[in-house]
């Protein structure tokens, strides 16, 4: 019936091909039937009819096996960017240089002529409707290909109101695990020409205009903004920022004496530039907040691994920083040629004299000078007994995080009898086998290991089996292990024990022996077995 869809008041493009929004609540059978495809089709040419609503079944339900079709998908309502108005100065302009002009630009208050502008509008722009079943990974591919979008230069947030976005990252989540409701709006980014992305740009003035009403805060107690999944790169950058010596160097502007822009190995001093300019608004006590984004554009020019929302490591990025310090601030400007020497037996200081001369031929800078070290390496030959010594240069070492040697797990146990089940706790080796979690197991709570049947159970549904010989593994959230007592095998006496004729193996006709006719009377036939009549 048309009366059953709801009047669409949103003034946005549809995207999907729902037919409509329905009215709540409806009953099959008496608002409408459900029918296959090809008869609706049937059914329209020869009858005529209203305008089609297809709907999808889906599986629901707790475990996700109850069949149910899904009347009412989720309405998305898709938001995008106004485009920025360039110029032609930005259009034929590709230089790294360009892109900071236009943020600096608006540091200031204002746009320079031909810069798109920093701060874009957003606008609702489409409507969409998923199953609450759909991944966010299906979502995000339908747009890119309905809206011919780039993956790699899109991202969604979910636009809780104008200042409250976050990001949407779980790309294996469904909607409806995600917490996604009806009507909610989704906001689709698209990176700029330029290779900004707008919601940076965005922050930047927002960022700078809370400045201006946060007043003074204790130097060096300024936070960084995290930019999506920029958690790593703060954390790098916190950690070098509070080393005094180095941050003093630059809220001095020692750096810009010293800015080597001519070496090849160097980003023609725009790391150390970056840096120096985050350092002072770190220690210069004005805000309580930075957005570090002029120097995670320039890292991500000069390493492009380091750019979009995911993850990296965050040894990888300080590694990638000191060096590009060093390279930017190298007081050496043409790098002489420098033969290594065998150390010849000397002694060691001698040997890590000379390796340092020669290094600092090479490279000398506030980097060298803070955090250059020497390690000793010692090879001798198992053939002739040799010895060479070596002292080679590092900028910081990597230590190991102690692991735990064993592995805690718990386990229940359920019993035949109905009583009340009793959790057990194990310390494992981690390269046990559940063979050895019954084994443990088995005298703590008075059965045999041949009575315990290891599951996965989450809920109330066993998930899995665990075979005795897979290696013992962490249970996801949610997940329990549970041990359950199954009847012992026939072979097994009252205790779980094998029985004594199974212990050993035996021939047909010992076997045959065993098995003794019970003679007590003319008319009795029963078995005896192992001297036992049974019932």
């Amino acid at each position: 019936q048309l009366w059953s869809v709801a009047p669409n008041t949103v003034k946005a493009a549809v995207l999907t091909g729902e037919g409509g929004r329905l009215v709540r609540p409806l009953s099959r059978g008496r608002d409408f039937e459900a029918v296959p495809e090809a008869i609706w089709r049937a059914l329209f040419q020869w009858y005529g009819g209203s305008p089609a609503l297809p709907r999808q079944c889906i599986r629901s339900g707790k475990h996700g096996t109850a069949p149910e079709l899904e009347l009412y998908p989720l309405c998305l309502r898709l938001w995008r960017h106004q485009p920025a108005q360039c110029g032609p100065r930005q259009q034929n302009s590709s230089s790294w240089t360009s892109v900071v002009g236009s943020v600096a630009s608006a540091y200031v208050g204002g746009v320079a002529p031909g810069q798109p502008s920093p701060s874009p509008k957003r606008y609702l722009a489409y409507q969409a409707s998923f199953s609450r079943t759909s991944t966010l990974r299906q979502v995000f591919d339908f747009l890119c290909t309905r809206l011919r979008l780039r993956p790699e230069d899109t991202r969604l947030w979910q636009l809780q109101d104008e200042n409250n976005l976050a990001p949407l990252e779980e790309e294996g989540f469904t909607l409806e695990q995600l917490g996604v409701e009806d009507g909610e709006q989704i906001l689709i980014e698209v990176r700029n020409k330029d290779q900004t992305w707008p919601e940076e740009m965005s922050c930047i003035i927002n960022s700078k205009i809370d400045q201006k009403n946060q007043g003074p805060t204790e130097k060096g107690a300024t936070g960084l903004n995290n930019l999506g999944n920029t958690c790593f790169m703060n954390a790098a950058l916190q950690c070098v920022s509070n080393t005094r010596p180095l941050t003093q160097y630059f809220i001095n502007e020692k750096h810009l004496y010293e800015l080597n822009r001519m070496n090849p190995l160097g980003m023609k001093g725009h790391i150390a530039k970056r840096y120096g300019d985050l350092v002072h608004d770190l220690w210069s006590g004005t805000s309580k907040t930075v957005a570090p984004l002029k120097l995670r554009w320039t890292i991500g020019k000069y390493a492009p691994r380091f750019n979009g929302f995911q993850q990296h490591d965050s040894q990888e990025l300080l590694a990638f920083l000191l060096d590009g310090l060093h390279e930017d601030l190298n007081r050496v400007q043409e790098k002489p040629y420098v033969e290594l020497k065998d150390s010849a037996g000397r002694p060691d200081d001698e040997v890590a004299r000379e390796a340092w001369e020669n290094h600092v031929l090479r490279n000398r800078s506030v980097v060298v000078d803070l955090f250059h070290g020497q390690l000793q390496s010692t090879v001798t030959c198992k053939v002739c007994g040799n010895t060479s010594v070596r002292f080679d240069p590092f900028n910081f070492l990597s230590l190991p995080l102690p692991m735990e040697s064993c592995v805690h797990i718990e386990v229940v146990v359920v019993r035949l009898d109905g009583s009340v089940p009793i959790r057990y706790g194990l310390q494992l080796n981690p390269d046990e086998r559940y063979l050895a979690v019954k084994q443990q197991l088995a005298p703590l709570c008075g059965l045999a290991p041949q009575q315990l049947l290891l599951a996965e159970v989450w809920g109330a549904v066993v998930r899995a089996l665990l075979p005795d010989e897979r290696r013992v593994q962490a249970t996801a959230g949610g997940v329990g292990l549970y041990a359950y007592q199954v009847a012992p095998p026939l072979d097994c006496d009252e205790g779980g024990a094998l029985a004594p004729h199974v212990r050993e193996p035996q021939t047909l006709t010992q076997i045959q022996r065993m098995v003794v006719t019970c003679a007590n009377g003319p008319h009795s036939s029963k078995p005896l077995i192992n001297g036992s009549v049974p019932s």
